[in-house]
């Protein structure tokens, strides 16, 4: 009975060491808490442009302040676009970081071209569902309209259609910060700084996932901005104050996943007694191919396609009908709609009234002379709507109170 107790330790201690005594074996592919972080420099990163292991990162905030982003521990991850390096182009930083065709369009949709680029990456292995967090800080050295803008992205190189979940949504991308309101998740406004944010990444299946982070300079190639990321947040300051990170955005462009259309209603136009001119525009295709756009109309407030539509072709861009037989004095409502694979979507609605036909009658006038009593009996509208009168040669006659006055001889 000792010996086999003295068997039992012995097996006990052997799997300690093969183990670890937390008493389990970490599977294989867990994320280490340190591997999204710099403190052994740029070792295990790949990267291009400007990439640098650094602990302070600063810019100027205004005339008197200035921004002074500390890393975790000793050092973080700085990317930051550079003139120095022009090989590197949006579309080849998105072939080396795998990302497949429906988030280029995506990025090229509501991104202006780069000018200068700068990415860096990291490939892991991970478990089937398996989470983890890298903290990032933008840091925006240019004023509007430069957008200035950066993004993360996660791709299993196992397995293309196996599609992640990045910053909540089923994707391969998601922005971070920008400049311009409305460009990014974190717009920070002229010479601004979202502040440590943290971005979640989530495997779907198991694989080898290339992580990656990029940055980039729009529309010039000078007051470059910094994005840095580190495994946890470090410090922010403005001057010798605290900085606290930046809400994220609510007019953002929308998520990078295939959605319904978005669509404008535009104002009709060439509108007669019977018919008009109707125009809308697909602004972004959601990420599906728009099968299928036109024009709701009806009498009523917000018209459907379940109602009496006009169809005006398929995909983005502008679009135009013209819209027969309709009834004269009468106000329409319409809406532009687009379908592609996701839904439907409507633009707001819009109005217009088609004209009136009006009949004029011109009664016959006797002729008259030059010393002869004003002439009255003009024309009248069946319509009831009232007349105005001119002459286009007062020499001849004039208007005085809705009577034709002769003023000299001739023709008018």
């Amino acid at each position: 009975m000792a010996a086999d107790f003295s068997f039992l330790i012995l097996v006990l201690l052997v799997t300690l060491l093969l183990e670890g005594f937390s008493g389990f074996a970490k599977p294989v592919g867990a994320v280490a808490e340190d591997t999204f972080g710099f403190e052994d420099g740029l070792l295990g990163w790949h990267y291009g442009g400007e990439v640098s292991a650094s602990r302070w990162a600063y810019g100027s905030r205004d005339e008197y302040t200035e921004w002074i982003v500390g890393s975790f521990e000793d050092l973080m991850g700085e990317v930051r676009p550079s003139a120095s390096f022009p090989g590197f182009t949006l579309s080849s930083v998105l072939d080396e970081l795998w990302i497949s065709e429906i988030y280029r369009t995506y990025l090229q949709t509501w991104f202006p071209p780069a000018t200068n680029i700068s990415y860096v990456f990291k490939d892991v292995e991970l478990l089937a569902g398996e989470s983890f967090s890298v903290a990032w800080n933008y840091l925006a050295r240019d004023s509007a309209p430069f957008i200035d803008p950066s993004f993360c992205s996660m791709v299993n190189l196992d397995q293309l259609s196996d599609i992640p979940t990045v910053d909540g949504y089923i994707s391969q991308i998601a922005m971070l910060g920008s400049v311009v309101p409305g460009s990014s998740n974190y717009p920070t406004g002229n010479f601004g700084c979202t502040g440590w944010q943290t971005m979640t990444f989530q495997a779907s299946g198991a694989g080898t996932y290339r992580v990656g982070f990029v940055v980039f300079n729009s529309r010039d190639a000078l007051k470059s901005p910094s994005l840095l990321i580190d495994q946890l947040p470090g410090t922010t300051m403005s001057g010798s104050d605290y900085y606290a990170p930046i809400s994220r955005a609510t007019d953002g462009p929308p998520p990078p996943m295939p959605m319904a259309p978005m669509v404008v209603s535009s104002p009709a136009d060439e509108i007669t007694s019977e018919s008009a001119t109707l125009h809308g525009s697909v602004t972004y295709d959601g990420l599906s191919a728009v099968t299928e756009r036109g024009f709701a109309i009806g009498f009523n407030h917000n018209p459907t396609i379940d109602g009496s539509k006009l169809t005006a072709g398929a995909g983005a861009g502008s679009f135009s009908s013209t819209v027969t037989g309709l009834t004269q004095g009468v106000t329409y409502h319409y809406r532009a709609y687009a379908i592609n694979g996701v839904g439907v979507s409507y633009g707001a609605d819009t109005t217009f009234t088609t004209k009136r036909r009006h009949i004029v009658i011109f009664p016959a006038l006797s002729d008259a002379i030059y010393g002869d009593a004003d002439i009255s009996g003009f024309a009248f509208i069946l319509s009831g709507y009232a007349l105005t009168y001119e002459s286009n040669d007062p020499d001849v006659a004039v208007i005085v109170d809705d009577r034709i006055h002769i003023t000299g001889a001739g023709t008018t």
